[in-house]
């Protein structure tokens, strides 16, 4: 019950600016949410904090974020890697005198392995955007299940289709802009061009780090709030620090992957290939067990899936931390919930 004297229970201005914190009554709860109406800038919290946050939430939420990856991409892994190995059976790469190769044997389902290679690909885009909405839910004390995560992410699947292709128009379009002006400078001055090769880096880094929030804001933020001009001003002023933490959560999520194909690979892989031999058939490099194959894919893509919702659910408290808006369907926390200490 609310202490006599004591305001009632709801959100009020914390001491972190831009941000709230849920009064229930008696006492301050652990429930937060990013403040709508203000317009402080929220600098940025350490790395470890962030990065601890990020863990615990996604291993508190371990099973709801299985779940949705298992919904999400594994059906569309499986049916990839099935594809890709009927598909190569009959695949021989030649490789001629004159240092030319010529591949033969490509059937269909080659071709239909390298389509659902990309509906892979953007599988785990929606697996990263789900998992930075769930892990944002999860913050504020009062999770939401995977099946609200989910049903909000269909819902807003045409946004993360825009979104995500706009970013690799730009990321494309960076690339080359960066990577061309590189080219020429090491045929003027080879010297230079180590500069230029960092010069580059660093331009394609910034890109993705500033860009890179609109792909979870669209199923995070509010619609008509999202997208790569919002996610520029957010991270205004801080793209070095942005692109330290970016290289920090790659690496774990590349650690983690690795350990993945470890794993995998005894399953994946085939005969031993001959090297310098004229013909190489790519069942030998596949294995002829499509049921071993299938296993190492399996685990591959756990392995992937998992970095993907730990980088997910990273960007999305990126993007509260940074001020991003945030949709009332995670920030509304059920008083009486959030009252009774759950």
């Amino acid at each position: 019950m609310p202490a006599p004297g004591q305001p009632p229970a709801g959100w009020f201005p914390d001491a972190i600016p831009g941000q709230l914190r849920y009064w229930d009554g008696v006492s301050w709860t652990e429930h937060i949410a990013p403040d709508p109406n203000s317009s402080a800038a929220r600098p940025l919290r350490p790395l470890n904090q962030w990065l601890s946050e990020a863990f615990r939430l996604v291993i508190d939420r371990a099973g709801h974020l299985f779940t949705l990856l298992v919904i999400i991409t594994l059906p569309i892994d499986l049916a990839s890697s099935a594809a890709t190995w009927v598909g190569v059976q009959d695949v021989v790469v030649r490789f001629a005198e004159d240092d030319t190769m010529s591949l033969t044997g490509a059937g269909p389902l080659l071709w239909l392995a390298l389509v659902l290679t990309l509906v892979s690909t953007f599988a785990k885009v929606v697996l990263l955007a789900a998992a930075g909405r769930h892990v944002l839910a999860a913050r504020t004390g009062v999770p939401e299940p995977w099946s609200d995560t989910l049903a909000a992410t269909v819902r807003r699947l045409p946004r993360t289709v825009g979104a995500t292709l706009l970013f690799a128009v730009g990321l494309v379009v960076a690339y080359f802009a960066a990577v061309i002006p590189l080219v020429l400078l090491a045929v003027v001055a080879p010297v230079l061009s180590v500069v230029g090769f960092v010069l580059a880096v660093f331009v394609v880094g910034a890109y993705v780090v500033r860009c890179g929030l609109g792909t979870v804001a669209s199923v995070v933020a509010p619609a008509g709030q999202g997208g790569m001009l919002r996610s520029l001003r957010l991270t205004q002023g801080h793209t070095v620090p942005l692109i330290g933490r970016m290289l920090m959560l790659t690496m774990i999520s590349f650690t983690m992957v690795l350990i993945g194909s470890l794993f995998a690979s005894p399953f994946i892989s085939g005969e031993p290939v001959e090297l310098g031999a004229d013909d190489l058939r790519l069942s030998e490099v596949f294995g002829t067990n499509l049921a071993a194959f299938g296993l190492g894919q399996l685990l591959a893509s756990l392995s992937v899936g998992a970095a993907t919702a730990l980088i997910g659910g990273a960007l999305g408290l990126l993007h509260a931390d940074l001020g991003g808006p945030v949709d009332d369907s995670i920030t509304d926390v059920d008083l009486g919930v959030a009252a009774g200490g759950h």
